[in-house]
């Protein structure tokens, strides 16, 4: 039988300013409903954001990636997709 493996956030920083909030509110709104968006201008921390709830949860978690390294022109979309 295979172990699960755990997933642990490792930064140097913590969640500051608005994120925590962010934080508590998806992980509220996880038991109620499968959709949340989370918006935020580009550099605002909602990576981070998402990883302090895919911590959290330890729920299995598909990442899809456009694009790691955007221009301009081309914004950058990532999706998390948690299961239920």
């Amino acid at each position: 039988m295979k172990t699960k493996s755990k997933f642990v956030l490792e930064a140097p920083y913590s969640p500051s300013g608005d994120q925590e909030k962010a934080i508590s509110q998806l992980l509220n709104n996880l038991k109620e409903t499968k959709h949340q968006v989370l918006l935020g201008a580009t550099g605002t921390g909602k990576t981070f954001t998402i990883a302090n709830v895919i911590e959290k949860t330890q729920r299995r978690t598909l990442v899809l990636a456009t694009n790691l390294y955007p221009s301009i022109l081309e914004p950058m979309t990532i999706e998390f997709l948690l299961s239920l």
